[in-house]
């Protein structure tokens, strides 16, 4: 519901800790303008492999959460996927966060329940950020596991 194909046309995405991209390459094929897929440089190599295996128009960039962030583009959302593992990558997310979020752009976060990192991160952003936290209900059944 977040991504439904009427909001994507023209929408530039960042999306951070990319793994091996599925998120961004989805949003890409769902009608984003413009996603740039990134994680830290020891796995971008994996990453390119893995979008130009799948054919998707997606940029791929290394992107260091434990130095300040190169991003310098407007971006209308950041997305992250299961990302919040333990308290160092989830302080570290938030960071990011910080410096490269424009006034007008969306954070998606959205992890498993029962993470390490999930409180860190809340505590990290409460100052800044407004948080929604959805929960299995807001979910269409399709796509969520009780």
């Amino acid at each position: 519901r977040l991504f439904e194909a009427t909001k994507l046309p023209g929408t530039k995405i960042l999306e951070l800790g990319a793994g091996r991209g599925l998120l961004g390459m989805a949003l890409k094929a769902a009608g984003a303008a413009k996603v740039v897929c990134t994680d830290e440089p020891r796995l971008v190599d994996a990453l390119e492999r893995t979008v130009e295996s799948n054919d998707v128009a997606v940029e791929v960039r290394a992107l260091d959460w434990t130095a300040p962030p190169s991003i310098t583009d407007d971006f209308d959302a950041v997305v992250a996927s299961d990302v919040l593992i333990c308290e160092q990558w989830a302080v570290a997310l938030a960071a990011v966060l910080r410096s490269i979020l424009q006034s007008q752009a969306v954070a998606y976060v959205g992890t498993a329940r029962g993470r390490d990192g999930i409180p860190h991160f809340l505590r990290a952003i409460d100052d800044v950020f407004h948080v929604d936290q959805l929960h299995t209900d807001d979910f269409h059944p399709d796509f969520r596991s009780d």
